[in-house]
C-alpha cells in the first residue's frame, strides 16, 4: 500500500493542485523550510486508507510504524504540523480526490453500470445539547413569558408604601426576574438566526450538525451518503446531508455518480429507506434505472397477530 501511496503521490504536480509551500529552497532564510507537501500528503492519504483519523495519533504512528517510516523518509512531523496542512490545503486534497476518481476511471476501474448508494449517521462536533429545534425555542419562549408575568404580579402584589423600606423577599424576586429576561432574550435570538437562515434547527457549536434520530436513539451529527461502484466496489461519490432519513438523497446521489462515471445509463440500487415515487421518477427521466424494495408498512399490524390488508379478498 505505501509503494502504490508513494508512486501516486510523486506522479502529481502539487503547485498545479494549489498545494501551499511546494517551494524547496529558503528565501527569507529565517527558520526551518516547512515539510514538503508531498510527504504530508502522503502521510495524510495512508491515515485515510488505515482509518486513522487524528492528526495526534498520525503523529505517533510517525515514529513507531515501518510503513509510515519509510513514506516519510523517517521525517518526523508534530501533530500541529499535520493538522494545519489539511485545514490550510483543503481545496487541494479535494483537487486529488478527484484525480483519483478520474484514474480509478482510465484504468477501467469502473464498471461504470451499477453502483450502490447508502448512508449512515456519523457523530459531529456538537452535544446534542448545544442544538435548538424551532418548536423547542417556541415553548421555551412562551413558558419564560409566563414566568416572567407571574413574578411581575407577585412585585405589583408589594405595598407601594414600603418600596423605599429594606425587604428581604424583593430582592430575590427581582434577580429571579432578571434571570427570566435574559433567558428570553436569548431565546428570542436564537429564533431570529433561524428565521434568518431559513432552517428548523440551530447548532451553536458546529453549524452543519443537526438532531438525528435512527431507531429512537438521536445524536447530534450528519448523514453521509455514499454511492459506490459494484465492480471493485470503489467509492465514486460521497455527501453530507442534514436530512434525517433517505427519502430525499437517492436522485442527487444517483445524478452526481452518473456525471462522474461519464455514462449514458446507470442502475442503481437502494434499501427500503430510499421508497420514494417521486425520487425513483426523477431517476428514470434522468436515464437512471433504481432499484428500490418497497416497504412493509403492514409489518407492525401482522406482528401483532392481526390480519392486513392485503390478506381479505
Amino acid at each position: 500500500m505505501v509503494r502504490a501511496i508513494d508512486t501516486y503521490v510523486e506522479s502529481l504536480d502539487m503547485a498545479a493542485l494549489g498545494f501551499s509551500h511546494t517551494e524547496t529552497d529558503n528565501k527569507r532564510g529565517d527558520g526551518q523550510p516547512a515539510y514538503p507537501p508531498s510527504m504530508l500528503l502522503k502521510c495524510y492519504l495512508y491515515g485515510y486508507m488505515n482509518r486513522v483519523r487524528s492528526s495526534r495519533r498520525l503523529a505517533r504512528e510517525a515514529r513507531l510504524n515501518v510503513e509510515l517510516m519509510w513514506l516519510l523518509q523517517c521525517f518526523k512531523p508534530s501533530h500541529a504540523s499535520i493538522a494545519h496542512f489539511r485545514k490550510d490545503n483543503l481545496n487541494a486534497i479535494k483537487a486529488v480526490n478527484r484525480d483519483v476518481v478520474q484514474m480509478c476511471r482510465e484504468m477501467k476501474l469502473f464498471g461504470a453500470e451499477e453502483a450502490s448508494i447508502d448512508g449512515t449517521l456519523m457523530h459531529g462536533h456538537a452535544s446534542k445539547g448545544s442544538i435548538f429545534k424551532r418548536e423547542q425555542l417556541e415553548k421555551e419562549t412562551q413558558k419564560l413569558e409566563k414566568a416572567i408575568d407571574h413574578y411581575l404580579a407577585k412585585l405589583e402584589q408589594s405595598d407601594p408604601s414600603d418600596t423605599d423600606l429594606p425587604s428581604h423577599e424583593d430582592k430575590p424576586l427581582s434577580e429571579k426576574l432578571e434571570r427570566l429576561k435574559e433567558r428570553q432574550t436569548t431565546c428570542q435570538e436564537r429564533l431570529k438566526k433561524l428565521d434568518e437562515n431559513g432552517e428548523k434547527q440551530l447548532s451553536e457549536t458546529d453549524s452543519d450538525a443537526r438532531l438525528l434520530n435512527k431507531r429512537g436513539h438521536t445524536m447530534a451529527g450528519y448523514n453521509v451518503q455514499i454511492a459506490v461502484d459494484v465492480k471493485h466496489k470503489l467509492i465514486i461519490h460521497n455527501e453530507v446531508v442534514q436530512d434525517n432519513n433517505d427519502t430525499q438523497p437517492l436522485e442527487p446521489m444517483a445524478l452526481k455518480t452518473k456525471d462522474i462515471l461519464d455514462t449514458e445509463t446507470l442502475t442503481v440500487n437502494a434499501d427500503t429507506g430510499y421508497e420514494n415515487h417521486e425520487q425513483i421518477k426523477a431517476c428514470e427521466d434522468a436515464g437512471i434505472i433504481s432499484y428500490v424494495p418497497l416497504a412493509d408498512k403492514a409489518a407492525p399490524i401482522r406482528a401483532e397477530g392481526r390480519f392486513t390488508h392485503a390478506e381479505f379478498k
